[in-house]
């Protein structure tokens, strides 16, 4: 989406299907913000109730840190994974279980 990558100055590489922008603000001030909505294709989560999370989430958080040198190479500030913003869960949605899970990232 090129708002994200030439107006923004976001990195480019990610399939964006759309952006929700907060109601009678304009997305070039300074306080503006926005949620990207992107769909990945994921598919059935078999052994979600046997995932150990905490591996995951170290697995996550050192994938995030490493990709810190190709940001600030491109001119982008680090970013750091903090933690679950919820704790990772299964529920049903459409008949089949799906995993939910939600990483809480500082820049």
């Amino acid at each position: 989406m090129q708002f994200l990558t030439q107006i923004w100055h976001n990195p480019k590489g990610y399939s964006i299907l759309g952006m929700l922008l907060a109601a009678g603000q304009s997305p070039l001030g300074n306080s503006s913000w926005a949620i990207v909505i992107e769909y990945d294709d994921v598919g059935y989560i078999s052994d979600a109730a046997s995932t150990d999370y905490q591996s995951l989430l170290q697995t996550m958080k050192n994938a995030t840190e490493a990709a810190n040198a190709k940001r600030k190479a491109d001119g982008f500030p680090a970013m750091h994974l903090i933690g679950w913003a919820e704790p990772p869960h299964v529920g049903p949605q459409g008949g089949s279980d799906n995993e939910f899970r939600c990483p809480d990232l500082a820049g």
